[in-house]
């Protein structure tokens, strides 16, 4: 089990993160406690989306293609679990709000508190 920590559709401009328009390419940043990992979404997985909160659980299993440092996630290979993080999710809603009212250039670190 990971846990999400953030996700971006790499095919929209950064004022459009939220808006989980077509086409659509999720860049899936994953952690396991310890670990982070990056992946990559080749097919539009299902329970996943560009506003997913961080804290979120997923599962990946094999088999699983790494291709320059990136996990490749398909529906055969990924299962979204669910559930949050009350804090993270506290932190991630204030941040999106600020987002909405202000539209930063800093957008993403500041609506996942990514530094």
């Amino acid at each position: 089990m990971l846990q999400v920590l953030s996700v971006a559709n790499i095919t929209q401009p950064v004022r459009r993160q939220l808006d989980d328009m077509k086409p659509r390419m999720l860049l899936i940043k994953l952690s396991d406690g310890y670990t982070k990992a990056t992946a990559l979404e080749l097919d539009s997985i299902s329970g996943i989306h560009a506003n997913c909160p961080p804290g979120t659980k997923v599962k990946i299993s094999g088999p699983i293609t790494v291709k320059r440092g990136k996990i490749l996630l398909n529906n055969s290979n990924f299962t979204y679990l669910g559930g949050q993080v009350d804090q993270l999710l506290e932190v991630w809603q204030a941040n999106l709000n600020a987002v909405k009212v202000n539209e930063p250039s800093n957008y993403i670190e500041l609506l996942y508190d990514v530094k």
